[in-house]
């Protein structure tokens, strides 16, 4: 009665596997992809005009590096 209960069960999984199989939808596919393009060319315009302002500001030399120092007060030793 195991034996009959386990291969039923095996079989319910198996078949509601193959039920459940992704199948592909091609006219979504390739709208996925021109979106993709899209989005990759405004990303890079936006990047070059990040990039554009930051230069015309002077701001990257704010993302050279940290020149932070840690303080030294009163008493160095307290923390």
């Amino acid at each position: 009665m195991a034996n009959w209960s386990f291969w039923l069960c095996f079989a319910l999984i198996v078949y509601s596997v193959t039920r459940s199989d992704a199948r592909t939808l091609n006219p979504l596919v390739k709208k996925r992809r021109e979106l993709s393009v899209r989005y990759r060319t405004v990303l890079e315009e936006a990047q070059e005009m990040y990039h554009f302002r930051l230069r015309n500001d002077g701001l990257s030399k704010i993302w050279d590096g940290s020149k932070r120092v840690s303080p030294g007060g009163p008493d160095p030793k307290h923390h």
